[in-house]
């Protein structure tokens, strides 16, 4: 419960501090996270949502926790990266499909063969 009262709280500023932006932040995710928000979102069939990292490096830091947190970000985001050319490539193969194509020639192609690319949808053939 002491999640939302920081949320009232932070309601009742007048001007914020970013020390209070980023609390606000990490106690709605906090919040989030106990409704079950990343399973509610991927069952919507949306994306899960990333954490923040630390990105300033001090001299006294733990580097080696702070270097595995941030391989697991890298991985993580490496995964998502390629899922997401998956999905832009699923969605583009049906765009093409359905598009009634204006085909176009490409004049840039420097190929031995002529190319033609449909203005619509960016096909090629």
């Amino acid at each position: 419960m002491a999640d939302w009262s920081y949320i009232d709280h932070f309601r009742t500023l007048a001007n914020p501090e970013p020390g209070d932006i980023i609390t606000l932040e990490s106690t709605l995710n906090n919040v989030l996270n106990t409704l079950d928000s990343n399973v509610i979102h991927i069952q919507a069939g949306y994306s899960k949502r990333w954490p923040r990292y630390l990105t300033d490096i001090e001299e006294d830091d733990d580097h080696s926790k702070i270097i595995d947190e941030l391989r697991k970000h890298y991985w993580a985001r490496e995964r998502q990266q390629k899922k997401l050319t998956s999905i832009i490539q699923k969605r583009e193969k049906i765009l093409q499909k359905n598009c009634e194509h204006v085909w176009e020639k490409d004049c840039d192609s420097r190929d031995h063969r002529s190319h033609y690319d449909c203005k619509k949808c960016g096909a090629y053939r």
